[in-house]
């Protein structure tokens, strides 16, 4: 697949960084995508800490969700994605949107791009529509999996606004060096360095 996605992305180790629009309640700190076991670990430990009706903790659902679905166990990712989706708080605006992020790249995994190209979608609308430009570049960045080359671009251009609207805001003294992932096969990613916000991406990340 020849066309391009891009996402914020700060260079570096596989162990994920502080993204400029996310904040330690994301957990997004916590993640080494290469090692996803590990991952769950951490995960699981801030789990116990967090009230079970929080929102904090139906967010550290999807994400152990994700671990699961990087080893390849998609029966146990979706599980997961079941409880949060029966969650009260399910409706809520970070927690929808990581949830249809993670239930999409679920999908995606095993090939149903349909599906996954519906909940990509729907992530980037309502993380557009919250201002959490950190997963609309995220969704970006997966609808290169299942959308064609031309709505690709029309995504990658309205991801690069995101991109430096989040460097507006965040100001001069926090701009940091962004890296851009290319997809030029289906499982093959190369870096593209520009400047810019940051967002956490690894070469291997993309389910």
């Amino acid at each position: 697949m020849a066309a391009a996605v891009l996402g914020c992305a700060a260079t570096g180790s596989q162990r994920a960084t502080t993204p400029m629009d996310t904040t330690q309640e994301d957990f997004e700190h916590l993640w080494d995508y290469g090692k996803p076991a590990e991952t769950e670990a951490r995960f699981r430990t801030e789990l116990a800490r967090q009230p079970a009706a929080s929102e904090s903790h139906a967010q550290l659902l999807t994400q152990i969700a994700r671990t699961f679905s990087l080893r390849r166990d998609f029966a146990a990712a979706h599980a997961l994605l079941d409880q949060v989706a029966a969650r009260s708080d399910a409706g809520a605006a970070k927690v929808r949107v990581r949830y249809e992020l993670e239930r999409g790249r679920t999908f995606n995994s095993v090939g149903d791009k349909a599906r996954a190209k519906e909940l990509f979608v729907a992530a980037w609308d309502h993380a557009n529509a919250a201002h959490f430009d950190f997963y609309a570049i995220d969704a970006a960045h997966m609808m290169a999996f299942v959308t064609p080359p031309a709505e690709q671009h029309q995504r990658t251009r309205a991801a690069q606004g995101r991109c430096a609207s989040e460097s507006r805001r965040a100001g001069a003294s926090r701009t940091a060096a962004r890296t851009g992932w290319r997809a030029v096969s289906i499982r093959h990613w190369v870096p593209v360095t520009f400047t810019g916000a940051r967002r956490t991406v690894t070469a291997g990340d993309v389910s």
